[in-house]
């Protein structure tokens, strides 16, 4: 489990930085990349659809709050946007 939260952390919420940093993120987008990050964090490879066994909300929290700190897509999107937003 541990292997497959790193793997989210580095590669799954990285590839699309670039992107987000840029552009403003579909909704549909986002929730579709989520979608991938859940399915691999609690069913591996396989294409089963299994039961999750903690909310999604809870998983994205903070160390300190409790979650595994994988963060939010959306929230990532708007901080980068409000980066640049910033510097101008």
């Amino acid at each position: 489990m541990a292997r497959r939260v790193c793997l989210i952390k580095i590669v799954l919420s990285t590839l699309p930085l670039y992107h987000m940093s840029v552009f403003l993120m579909p909704k549909r987008v986002a929730r579709v990349i989520t979608l991938v990050k859940r399915r691999f964090l609690w069913c591996g490879d396989s294409e089963d659809q299994k039961i999750y066994k903690v909310a999604w909300q809870m998983v994205v929290r903070g160390n300190n709050r409790g979650g595994l700190d994988i963060g939010s897509l959306e929230g990532k999107n708007k901080a980068l946007l409000f980066k640049w937003l910033w510097r101008l």
